[in-house]
């Protein structure tokens, strides 16, 4: 019976499966605060020197420095002039520009008032024009007034002549019927004169006439005569002021100086020397940077850490930095 189920046993259990090993793979494992490096070749960068040319033509009549000496910001290295004797004729244009401008702000208020004074005084012409054309048609009723008047007498003049003329017997009334026609003639030379002087007054006082349209016109044409004038003389002082920026520019041209502060290494040109745009003068070096450019593939510029210190070996010597930039 034991042997029975024994076998029985055996041959009811199951049969196992093979198992597969997993394939092996490399671990690499850092301590904390370690990280894999590499090194690299990297190009040297210089920056903060520079070689002062010339930026126009000129005579050298002056070296202000040697090599070796420590320049400030804007220390003239050189002067230059426009002939032998010395003579700056970019010095005499921005005097001149200077000057000019000096003038042009000297007289702006005294010319801005005297375009406000004329044009008070055309707004007051244009005003007396106004009441002057207002006089003249209240005087037009009074002369007509003395127009009738007139023309009344000279109807009872010629009422009378007609009965002086009509009893004129024997030539009885001839020297009234005479004197009674120059009394008309007088009268009727007033009344035409009246008569024109009402036309003329007419004309004159309405507002829809050409003598107002004129008045109206001349009021307007003036005005904008000294708007003009005075966007001229504003226009005038401001393109002073750019002509004499520009004649600084000029002349600052002929005295070049230090860009920054830094130490003269080699001055190029001596004193009597002719020089043209380009011609070196002095080569000056102030606070160099080096920078270090190390070209890698792109896979390793992913893995460069911008936190951990790099060491750079230069001339046998080493400096610790961090990368300042690590490209995309």
């Amino acid at each position: 019976i034991f042997i029975l189920i024994v076998a029985g046993s055996i041959l009811r259990k199951p049969k196992q499966e093979a198992t597969i090993a997993p394939p092996e793979k490399e671990i690499v494992a850092y301590s904390i605060g370690s990280a894999p490096t590499i090194k690299v070749q990297a190009q040297i960068e210089k920056s903060g020197v520079i070689k002062v040319v010339a930026q126009t033509p000129g005579i050298v009549s002056t070296v202000n420095v040697t090599e070796g000496q420590e320049v400030s910001k804007g220390t003239t290295l050189v002067s230059l002039s426009s002939n032998y004797q010395g003579g700056n004729a970019a010095s005499v244009q921005r005097e001149i520009a200077f000057q000019t401008n000096k003038n042009a702000k000297e007289t702006y208020d005294i010319q801005k008032d005297l375009i406000n004074k004329q044009r008070d005084l055309t707004n007051k012409t244009d005003n007396n024009s106004d009441q002057l054309r207002d006089i003249t048609s209240k005087s037009i009723d009074e002369t007509k007034s003395l127009l009738t008047l007139n023309q009344d007498i000279i109807s009872s003049l010629n009422t009378t002549l007609s009965s002086l003329e009509s009893t004129n017997v024997g030539g009885a009334n001839d020297a009234q019927i005479l004197q009674t026609k120059q009394i008309i003639s007088q009268y009727q030379s007033a009344v035409n004169q009246l008569q024109a002087g009402v036309r003329t007054s007419e004309y004159q006082g309405a507002g829809d006439k050409p003598p107002a349209d004129l008045s109206n016109m001349s009021k307007d044409l003036t005005q904008r005569q000294l708007d003009l004038q005075e966007k001229a003389l504003t226009l005038s002082v401001e393109i002073s002021a750019l002509q004499l920026k520009l004649a600084q520019i000029q002349e600052g041209m002929m005295y070049p100086s230090s860009p920054f502060v830094g130490v003269i290494e080699r001055v190029y040109v001596t004193e009597g020397e002719s020089v043209n745009p380009g011609t070196p003068l002095a080569l000056i070096h102030g606070a160099q940077k080096l920078k270090a450019v190390a070209r890698v593939p792109r896979d390793i510029a992913q893995k460069i850490s911008q936190i951990d210190v790099a060491t750079l070996s230069i001339d046998g010597k080493s400096y610790k930095t961090a990368p300042v930039y690590i490209s995309t």
